[in-house]
């Protein structure tokens, strides 16, 4: 909804569009950070999404690891330093993060109130964008780190679309009402 509420803009108004990632916008709340950070995200599937980011020097930050999701453990195997952790995804999977964690990573909890990116940070990172010259193209998709629940079925099924499966029961239920049908036909014969 809100891409097709951005393009429709766009498409009214000619401005030029740009876009900017939940999880780094949530890295900008912790602009000070002196190690790096990992926004996390919880998943509808019990896994969490994440990234790490870190700050450099010039007030610029660089992304260590890109958009991730996965279960507690994936994200615990990609910290491999003392890392500043924070986000819905941590509160709610902490205790499975930790358990997961290599016993050489440390990492500190940031505070309750950058759980969510904040408006101001997504509109300067968009600005320093527009800036630079990245500008959306004409074909604007959402990320989605994440397959949907209908790849994930139509995998399961081994490539078989749901309408071919549903076409495939009736076939089959037809058949056997068929055959049903010619054996009580055979034994009036008889």
């Amino acid at each position: 909804m809100g891409i097709a509420t951005c393009l429709g803009l766009r498409g009214a108004t000619g401005l030029p569009l740009t876009l900017v990632p939940t999880l780094e916008a949530m890295a900008r709340n912790l602009e000070a950070a002196t190690v790096p950070v990992c926004p996390m995200l919880i998943s509808r599937r019990g896994e969490v999404y994440w990234a790490i980011f870190r700050w450099t020097g010039d007030g610029r930050f660089d992304r260590v690891v890109s958009e991730q999701v996965g279960p507690p453990g994936a994200l615990a195997q990609s910290l491999t330093e003392p890392t500043l952790v924070f986000g819905a995804g941590w509160s709610s999977m902490e205790a499975e993060i930790r358990a997961a964690l290599p016993a050489s990573v440390t990492v500190t909890v940031g505070p309750q109130d950058v759980f969510k990116p904040s408006a101001i940070h997504v509109a300067r990172i968009g600005l320093e964008r527009l800036r630079c010259g990245e500008i959306a193209e004409d074909l604007v998709m959402p990320l989605y780190v994440q397959r949907t629940e209908a790849e994930i079925q139509y995998e399961r099924s081994g490539g078989v679309s749901s309408v071919v499966r549903r076409r495939q029961r009736v076939d089959a239920k037809v058949a056997e009402r068929l055959v049903r049908g010619r054996r009580r036909s055979d034994r009036r014969d008889m």
